[in-house]
């Protein structure tokens, strides 16, 4: 009877170790590998990269260094080794690097988030309805509130909610601010709702909602060392002024002021705790506006604004103190809707790599909203000076990741194309191109080739083996997504710094 038993568990073993072989390889001999389209390979030695490529099954990490393409498979998805690979990028090594990702690893320092409430100048109308754009939006439907109430305010102050997290005897402890900015928004109206619904057992609970919430632009956050800076993007309808702040030692204990408050009866609230210092001003109306503050190198705040038609950059220094203004464009700046900011800080030398794209936004109906790239530039920081290079402008289906070191620009161009032979099979097509700064001369570009879309060709198709798991591996080969390159990182870089 034992050798029976350890004959089956053997036989299971060989059954499942040749599954998962087959899972990584028994897709017929895999082509991935560069090929060189113009230029000398020698060029991307300045650039070596990394990345991921596989499915929800299996994948494999690859990197390209000296000209050579090397390749290592995993048993475990794609998005897996996604997170421990970024995880060795931001410099966790053995055992930490397989930590949740989601978990106490990557624990958020602070966060913020902007409130809304109706002036004391608003002129205010009341409907005892729910929010009609919260139902036209699909956010809600108009017959789950047997009770409701709606207030439509023509102007709202806008509030900041701050929260610092802290591990404490192993414990995280959260302290936190509440202030109302200089900042206020003016409109066709907000709307302020409260309905009650019926969760069934007589068990009732209020549902709170506001369209500035739906619509905010956000709080930018940054981290330097142990201070924390806050800044309200704004948009065409804010009026006031906006606020760098820092996030100083008046915080409070959440745990003991939040224990027994109450929400007002919209949900909103205007008492304020805590406190932020102001550090630098600016004036914002429908042609100025706030789009973005990001940390730049160690000892540096970015802000992004505009002026009319003019999209603003400036460097300060962690006391608020100006370095650098930079004008990066005088066309398109007033059209701006959302700025994309790509930051590359690279380890081999001082300089700092920083991607601009400008974004119009349309609105289709309430949502979702149309996004279209107007404009884009790069730019490379070395504590002294910014130097500003030419950047393109991305197509439909089409995505363009670019940074610069040294003068010298990394283009890497991913494209999804659709196969007319087969509908559901989209090729992905990533080329990569190290160009010139100054001239734009093409030094070196290369494409990415591989046969990973066959994999959509096989959803779905039945697996030439015996009955018994036969149905398993079936649904199992309808739940794999098709294998895919993902994205590709420099290896003397990081990107987007924890902030």
């Amino acid at each position: 009877m034992k050798n029976r038993m350890v004959f089956t568990i053997f036989i299971s073993s060989i059954v499942f170790l040749s599954f998962s072989i087959y899972m990584v390889y028994g897709k017929g001999k895999t082509s991935f590998y560069l090929e060189d389209i113009q230029g000398d390979r020698a060029y991307l030695n300045e650039f070596p990269l990394k990345g991921v490529a596989g499915s929800d099954n299996h994948s494999m990490r690859f990197a390209i260094e000296n000209g050579k393409l090397k390749t290592k498979h995993y048993p475990i998805s794609i998005k897996e080794l996604g997170r421990i690979l970024y995880l060795e990028r931001v410099g966790y090594t053995g055992i930490e690097k397989y930590k949740d990702w989601y978990g106490e690893l990557l624990y958020p320092r602070m966060s913020a988030n902007q409130k809304a409430v109706p002036s004391e100048e608003a002129r205010i109308k009341t409907y005892d309805e729910f929010s009609k754009v919260a139902i036209e939006a699909g956010r809600y439907k108009g017959n789950e509130f047997y009770k409701a109430k709606t207030i439509v305010a023509d102007q709202v102050d806008i509030y900041i909610e701050a929260n610092e997290f802290r591990e404490i005897d192993e414990q995280i402890q959260s302290t936190g601010v509440y202030i109302k900015t200089e900042i206020a928004q003016v409109g066709d109206g907000y709307e302020f709702s409260v309905g009650t619904k019926n969760r069934g057992n007589n068990k009732k609970n209020n549902t709170y909602f506001n369209t500035y919430t739906m619509n905010q632009s956000g709080v930018c956050t940054v981290n330097i060392g142990d201070s924390h800076y806050i800044l309200s993007r704004t948009d065409r309808n804010s009026i006031g002024e906006a606020n760098i702040y820092v996030l100083g030692e008046q915080l409070v204990d959440l745990s003991i002021y939040m224990d027994g408050q109450e929400s007002s009866t919209y949900g909103y609230s205007i008492k304020e705790y805590g406190s932020l210092t102001p550090l630098v001003s600016f004036p914002v109306d429908a042609k100025h506006r706030i789009l973005d503050m990001r940390r730049i190198g160690e000892s540096y705040l970015g802000v992004f604004r505009t002026e009319g038609k003019n999209g603003i950059f400036e460097i300060y220094d962690k006391k608020g103190t100006l370095i650098l203004n930079h004008i990066f464009t005088d066309t398109y700046g007033e059209a701006i809707d959302i700025l994309l900011v790509e930051i590359v800080e690279w380890k081999d030398t001082n300089s700092i790599s920083i991607g601009v794209q400008g974004i119009q936004e349309e609105l289709d109906g309430i949502n979702p909203r149309v996004h279209t790239v107007i404009g884009s530039t790069m730019f490379e920081f070395d504590e002294t000076t910014l130097y500003q290079y030419e950047s393109i402008l991305q197509k439909e289906n089409q995505s363009i990741t670019e940074m610069v070191k040294d003068g010298i620009i990394l283009r890497i161009t991913e494209e999804q194309i659709q196969e007319k032979s087969y509908p559901l099979d989209i090729i992905q097509r990533i080329k990569i191109q190290v160009i010139q700064g100054d001239t734009n001369k093409i030094l070196y570009e290369g494409e990415m080739k591989n046969d990973f879309k066959q994999d959509t060709m096989l959803l779905g198709a039945e697996y030439k083996i015996k009955r018994g798991i036969g149905e398993f591996l079936e649904e199992r080969r309808w739940n794999e997504n098709a294998r895919r390159i993902g994205k590709l990182f420099p290896i003397s870089g990081v990107e987007n710094p924890n902030e």
